[in-house]
């Protein structure tokens, strides 16, 4: 009984003469000039817009809903421009992290998490909230330094932790008490 053998299709293989050809070439970009004419033009990917310049346009937009203190058109990413200015008011600058497309995702949806299940949609409510927030960690900051003592940088996970709002609650109720 005779067994048949299947042809194997050789269409896109290189040659070993081509394949030695083109690594004899002493110029990368030769040596890619050649594999492009080989294989032919792959189709360039297209490149998402830069994180970069979303985070500076959200900072504008928080400036301009600060400086008319009209919060109602704001959504979870003004909130994360209005972090990445109070960043920039202490530290001196956007945190690297907000130049991430992910990161700022993450921010805008734990903004908006945070106004509809803590502060009832309440956008002034939250705006208080963040003012609280880093007028505290200017205090502590500040206290670090007198004390030559180095802490971690607010981040924005914690921002918008439950943890945070909490802290700004018994803060808060404790001024309401008079301790």
């Amino acid at each position: 009984m005779k067994v048949r053998r299947k042809k194997k299709k050789v269409e896109n293989r290189v040659s070993t003469s081509e394949a030695s050809q083109l690594a004899l070439l002493p110029d990368e970009e030769k040596a890619r000039e050649a594999a492009a004419k080989f294989i032919g033009e792959l189709p360039k990917k297209k490149r998402p817009a830069k994180p970069k310049k979303k985070i500076e346009e959200y900072v504008e937009e928080a400036k301009l809903c600060a400086s008319s203190g009209d919060w109602s058109g704001a959504g979870g990413r003004v909130f994360v421009g209005l972090f990445a200015f109070f960043n920039t008011l202490l530290y001196g600058s956007i945190p690297l992290e907000l130049y991430e497309a992910r990161e700022l995702s993450m921010g805008a949806k734990a903004a908006n998490r945070a106004l509809h299940e803590f502060f009832n949609d309440d956008k002034s409510a939250l705006v208080e909230f963040m003012k609280w927030s880093w007028e505290s960690e200017k205090r502590k900051d500040a206290w670090a330094m007198r004390n030559g003592k180095t802490r971690q940088r607010m981040l924005l996970r914690w921002q918008f932790s439950p943890q945070k709002v909490q802290d700004y609650r018994v803060e808060k109720s404790r001024a309401n008490n008079g301790r």
